[in-house]
């Protein structure tokens, strides 16, 4: 619900005058509404650059609107409606929680405002009890950017864009994604779409896509694992911004999918990961991808179509170990994890590795003797393609549709 409050992910909704005014039967229905779309008209054609994208849908909403014989009470009255588009639901919700709060009684105490904005996906309590004594009040409150810049990144999306992200993606749609980073990216890069989608699921919860390119192939070395173990100890602290800043992904892929008007904003983000809103880019009449400047009005005007795309860039000496960390269900990935432990291997996403202790006390064993750092080196086995880490497990290849716990038994 929400997630209609707000009518544009890059500026403030505009003020709402409501009128109060008699009942009679001389007043149209919707006519503060209709005014307010009107104003919202006049404004955008005053523009240097108006969106005509927004032009269009205000005047179509107008006119849709006018033919009511009704007044909207809630969005259940003009979901269906031609001519009124998510944008505009955003901006009748908006209309609607302002002409509530000018009718509705005393102000609610502060624990039910708390719970009223923790209820909310992705706000907890302590944000909420943040936000409330800041002087938020309530749901309708965080349309106030003093309140609203108090989010995280990703609370802000799943609060803007929460009815988009808890639909199903078509695995399709996640191609429709891929081939446009092919579009955008030079040809020496492969873009590989993974998740439940490789596995041939019929659709997933979010765009999972994932880039490799010859030049990118530096495979950083798992910290030593403690005296006696065969797992490492990751004790360094999480990469800081600058060096994420400093990757390929950050530094060349996504400034580039922002400049082509794919993404919309980020939400959370590792050394090799990325993740963030999109809006799924469209093809014209002739089958050519709609213009950047058509791609930007439309996110301007938010309309269209919204996912969540986790976005990784592997080097490619992990390839294979990649492909199948970022396909397999978790099952899958504890099975294989098991099996290379009985062999003495270590595997992640990044690869299939061996430790080399520099004496007897340094051995691997499966059980951690203490907490001593070991003494020796890992080696990178061979983790280029997905065929050489099953066959280094001892197991059959197993293709990407069947990398289930199920199948493996």
């Amino acid at each position: 619900m929400l997630a209609r409050i707000f009518a544009s992910t890059s500026r403030k909704a505009p003020a709402i005058t409501i009128c109060r005014r008699h009942a009679s039967a001389s007043i149209r229905p919707n006519a503060a509404l209709i005014e307010m779309l009107k104003a919202e008209v006049r404004a955008e054609k005053e523009k240097p650059n108006p969106n005509r994208y927004r032009h269009r849908s205000l005047v179509n909403a107008i006119d849709s609107i006018s033919k009511l014989d009704h007044d909207i009470i809630s969005l259940s009255n003009v979901k269906n409606i031609d001519g009124i588009g998510r944008g505009i639901l955003n901006r009748i919700q908006n209309y609607l929680e302002v002409r509530h709060q000018q009718t509705q009684g005393p102000q609610k105490d502060k624990d039910s405002l708390i719970m009223e904005l923790a209820s909310v996906t992705g706000i907890g309590k302590s944000r909420a009890e943040k936000l409330v004594k800041a002087g938020c009040n309530g749901l309708a409150g965080l349309q106030d950017e003093t309140f609203f810049d108090m989010l995280t990144p990703t609370q802000r999306v799943l609060i803007r864009y929460g009815d988009h992200l808890r639909r199903p993606v078509p695995c399709d749609l996640t191609e429709t994604v891929a081939e446009f980073i092919r579009s955008s990216l030079s040809p020496k890069h492969e873009v590989v779409v993974v998740g439940s989608c490789r596995r041939n699921a019929d659709s997933t919860t979010a765009v999972d896509v994932m880039l490799f390119h010859p030049e990118h192939v530096h495979v950083p070395v798992p910290p030593p694992p403690p005296r006696g173990a065969l797992v490492p100890v990751y004790k360094q602290p999480s990469p800081s911004a600058k060096a994420r800043a400093e990757t390929p992904l950050y530094k060349f892929i996504v400034p580039t999918l922002q400049e082509r008007g794919l993404i919309v904003a980020p939400m959370r983000g590792s050394l090799r990961t990325w993740s963030g809103l999109i809006r799924v880019p469209e093809k014209d009449e002739e089958g050519r991808w709609r213009t950047r400047r058509e791609r930007l009005e439309a996110v301007e005007a938010n309309e269209g179509d919204y996912r969540r795309l986790n976005l990784s860039m592997m080097p490619l000496k992990s390839r294979g170990a990649a492909l199948i960390h970022h396909t397999g269900d978790s099952d899958m990935k504890k099975q294989l994890k098991r099996k290379a432990d009985q062999l003495g291997f270590y595997f992640d996403e990044l690869g299939l590795w061996k430790w080399h202790a520099d004496n007897a006390e340094d051995a691997v064993s499966v059980v951690a003797d203490d907490d001593t750092p070991s003494s020796g080196f890992w080696q990178l086995l061979q983790s280029t393609t997905e065929e050489a880490i099953f066959e280094q497990l001892g197991m059959d290849y197993v293709e990407p549709e069947r990398r289930n716990l199920e199948n493996l038994r």
